[in-house]
C-alpha cells in the first residue's frame, strides 16, 4: 500500500508538502476480554466506534485514563487490530501489519536508542526501509533542521536533555516521509515549562510538514493549544468532537462541560421558561438564567436542570449590593493564585461555595462580595447528564 518518496514527490524540504490524507475509523470495536468476566471487567475498549482526522489536520483525543483513547491508537498504529469495523488511511489498513501502514509515531518514553548517536536514531527507520546512504544523509541533514537539532548529529542520545530528546523522535518519525504522525502522550515526563515549549514546537512541525495527525493526552490545557479539533472520549465513546473553542465553551455533555476545565455545579429546578432560556432555583433561595443552551432541553417548570458556570463567568463585585437584582451574597473563604489567574474561594447561601475569577485579585478573605452570573454563559444539561 505504501508509495515511495519518489512516487509521491517529496524531494526535500524546498519542495511541495507531500499529499496529505484522511484518516478514517468507521464502526471500530475492540475488546479485551479473551473470555474474562467478573464484576471489575469492562470486557469492551471501544464499540462501534468512529472518526474522522481531515488531510493535514491536528486532532486530539482527549479524556481521562481508560476512557479508550490509547486503545483507539494502538489499533490506528496496528498494535491491536479491531474485532469489526475499519480503519483507512487512504487504503483500508485494517488488517496491515504495522510496519507497512506508513505511519511515524512518537512515544512517551520517547523509545530512542541511547547508545545510537543522534543521526543513527532518526536514521534507525529509513534503514529498515532499506533507503540508499545519500537519501538517508539528506533525510536526516533535513530532519534534524526541521527540529532545530543540525550540529548535534554525532551526540548520543543518552547525553541529551528530555526536550532534545523528543525532538530526536520526532525526527525519527518525520524522517520516513509517514501518511500520518502518531503521538501518545509524548510530553507527560518533561516539566512544566519544557512542556509548554514543546507544545508550541511540535504544532510549529507539524503546520510546516501538513501532515495528518492524531495526538493522545489527558491534559486538557495541552489539547486545547495544539489541536485543530479535540474528540473528547470517555468509556469507549466521543462525547464531542469540534475546535477548542467549542469544546470549552458550548460543551454538549455534562462529562465535557465538567472534564474541559473548571466548572462550578449546582442541581437546580426549572422555575419558568422562556422562548430563549429558563430561570432555574439552584437552591438556598439563589435563582439564575440559562439563557440559549447550546441544545435544545425540552424541559417544562417542574423539571430538574443540572447547571454549570465557569470561574470566568461568575463576576465578583465588592460589598453587598442589591442593585442591579440578581446578584449572590457571599463571603470569601480562600484565595488560590494560578499565575495568570487568581480565584476567589467564596461561600454563599448555607455554605454553598463557587470558585470566582477575581480579574482585580483585590479579594481577601473575610471580604464581602455580591456574585452575578451572565445567563448566556451559563450551561444547562438534563439532570439525568451525570451531576
Amino acid at each position: 500500500m505504501s508509495t515511495s518518496m519518489a512516487e509521491r514527490g517529496i524531494a526535500g524540504r524546498a519542495s511541495s508538502k507531500p499529499e496529505a490524507y484522511e484518516l478514517r475509523l468507521d464502526g471500530v470495536s475492540f475488546s479485551y476480554s479473551n473470555g474474562r468476566s467478573g464484576p471489575h471487567h469492562q470486557p469492551r475498549a471501544l464499540s462501534d466506534f468512529s472518526l474522522t482526522v481531515e488531510p493535514g489536520e491536528f486532532l486530539t483525543l482527549l479524556g481521562p485514563s481508560g476512557s479508550g483513547k490509547t486503545t483507539a491508537l494502538r489499533l490506528v498504529a496496528g498494535h491491536l487490530f479491531p474485532g469489526a469495523g475499519r480503519i483507512v488511511l487512504g487504503d483500508d489498513i485494517t488488517i496491515v501489519p504495522p510496519r507497512k501502514r506508513d505511519i511515524g509515531m512518537v512515544f512517551q518514553n520517547f523509545a530512542l536508542f541511547p547508545h545510537k548517536t543522534v543521526e543513527g536514531n532518526v536514521a534507525f527507520g529509513l534503514q529498515m526501509r532499506k533507503w540508499s546512504k545519500p537519501a538517508i544523509r539528506a533525510s536526516v541533514r533535513r530532519m534534524l533542521d526541521v527540529v532545530q537539532l543540525t550540529g548535534f548529529e554525532s551526540r548520543r542520545a543518552g547525553e541529551l536533555s528530555g526536550g532534545q530528546q523528543q525532538r530526536v523522535a520526532l525526527a525519527r518519525a518525520l524522517a520516513i516521509e509517514p501518511r500520518l504522525l502518531l503521538f501518545d502522550e509524548p510530553l507527560s515526563s518533561l516539566d512544566a515549562q519544557l512542556r509548554q515549549s514543546m507544545q508550541l514546537e511540535i504544532r510549529r512541525i507539524q503546520q510546516e510538514a501538513g501532515i495528518t495527525t492524531l495526538y493522545v493526552t489527558h491534559d486538557q490545557e495541552e489539547a486545547l493549544t495544539m489541536s485543530d479539533r479535540v474528540a473528547v472520549m470517555n468509556e469507549g465513546r466521543v462525547e464531542q468532537v469540534e475546535g477548542p473553542k467549542e469544546v470549552y465553551h458550548e460543551p454538549r455533555t455534562w462529562f465535557v462541560a465538567n472534564f474541559v476545565g473548571e466548572l462550578n455545579t449546582f442541581s437546580g429546578t426549572v422555575v419558568d421558561c422562556f422562548e430563549d432560556g429558563y430561570a432555574v432555583d439552584v437552591g438556598s433561595g439563589m435563582q439564575v438564567l440559562v439563557e440559549s443552551p447550546v441544545r435544545p432541553l425540552g424541559l417544562a417548570q417542574g423539571d430538574g436542570m443540572a447547571v454549570g458556570v465557569r470561574p470566568e463567568n461568575m463576576v465578583m463585585h465588592e460589598g453587598l449590593s442589591p442593585e442591579p437584582p440578581g446578584g449572590w451574597p457571599g463571603v470569601v473563604r480562600g484565595v488560590v493564585f494560578r499565575g495568570l489567574k487568581q480565584i476567589a474561594i467564596v461561600e454563599l447561601y448555607r455554605g454553598v461555595t463557587v470558585d470566582c475569577e477575581d480579574v482585580r485579585r483585590r479579594a481577601e478573605v473575610g471580604q464581602q462580595v455580591t456574585v452575578r452570573v451572565d445567563g448566556s454563559q451559563c450551561l444547562g444539561f438534563v439532570p439525568d447528564a451525570g451531576l
